[in-house]
C-alpha cells in the first residue's frame, strides 16, 4: 500500500477497514452505502501517512495522478493544496460530497 493514497473507515461498530486508495473507499461506499455513523479517512497526498477526515478533505481527480488502483485520485487537507497540484497536472477538484455523488 502506498501511504500517499491510503484510505480507511471506522464503522459505528468499531470495525476498521483499510483500502489501497481513496477510489477503493469510494467504490466500497457506492456498493454498501454511506453511513453517517461511520468515520472515513484518507491520506494527505502532500503528507503521506497523515490521515485526514475524508468528509472535510478536498480531492483532485486527474489523469496525471497515478494512484494504485487507477482511479487517478488524490486527497488534500485544503483546497489551496489541491489547486497547487491542479495547476501543474490539470484535473477536477471535488469535495467529499461531490465525489460520492458521482456515478
Amino acid at each position: 500500500m502506498d501511504p500517499q493514497y491510503a484510505a480507511g473507515m471506522l464503522t459505528s461498530k468499531g470495525k476498521v477497514l483499510t483500502f489501497d486508495s481513496e477510489e477503493c473507499l469510494v467504490r466500497y461506499i457506492k456498493v454498501n452505502g454511506l453511513h453517517e455513523k461511520n468515520q472515513y479517512f484518507v491520506s494527505d497526498y502532500n503528507k503521506p501517512g497523515t490521515l485526514l477526515n475524508a468528509t472535510e478533505s478536498t480531492f483532485l481527480h486527474s489523469d496525471s495522478i497515478q494512484s494504485p488502483m487507477g482511479g487517478n485520485l488524490a486527497a488534500f487537507s485544503n483546497i489551496a493544496s489541491a489547486k497547487t497540484l491542479q495547476t501543474e497536472l490539470g484535473g477536477e477538484i471535488m469535495t467529499w460530497q461531490e465525489l460520492n455523488s458521482r456515478k
